[in-house]
């Protein structure tokens, strides 16, 4: 049996609602090591990209133990839509089944809005967390399985881990960085 918020219970959610607004994904304070933005590595996951192949990246593969082929003109890293599938997910039936449950909550008293926004920012994190975890296509190319295996190994001599036998063959789970910086933010306007 479906439960319907309607007359003036619904127009008080409503206006109690309208200062909030819940994000969920990567945020600026994120980076990796290298000063980089995990957001902005997030949207050429999600969106793909293409990068022409310069001499100077030429001479950092072949450093790396990871040379490229003279014939290789451009890298292209495929789009794995992680965050788009995520977002389908939140807009899916079952998604508008969460959000409505903890609206009903919010209605019936059982809640308080902020407690309703921090559990959809939660539920929107874990949804891509577990897109980024269940992403598998496109698979890695070679290079840049040769290319982690490389790092891998430099790893495991530099901390004498012997333990470490090859690369991480997820696409977006090579240091984990990205799957860490998930988060979200729960905004007040006027506060």
């Amino acid at each position: 049996m479906k439960k319907i918020i309607k007359g003036q219970k619904l127009e008080d959610f409503i206006k109690r609602l309208k200062p909030f607004s819940v994000q969920a994904g990567f945020f600026e304070n994120s980076t990796y090591n290298s000063g980089l933005p995990v957001a902005k590595v997030a949207k050429w996951q999600n969106e793909g990209y293409t990068v022409n192949v310069t001499e100077k990246m030429r001479k950092f593969f072949l450093a790396k133990g990871a040379p490229l082929k003279k014939s290789t003109t451009q890298i292209v890293v495929p789009a794995r839509n992680f965050m788009t599938r995520a977002r389908g997910k939140v807009r899916s039936a079952e998604g508008m089944n969460v959000i409505n449950k903890l609206m009903l909550a919010v209605v019936n008293g059982s809640m308080t809005i902020e407690q309703m926004c921090e559990q959809l920012g939660l539920y929107g994190q874990g949804l891509i967390q577990g897109e980024i975890r269940n992403t598998t296509n496109p698979p890695l190319s070679d290079l840049t399985i040769q290319w982690r295996a490389q790092q891998y190994a430099s790893k495991a001599k530099k901390n004498k881990n012997t333990g470490v036998t090859s690369a991480n063959r997820d696409p977006l789970r090579d240091t984990g960085t990205m799957l860490a910086s998930v988060s979200y933010k729960v905004n007040k306007n006027g506060s």
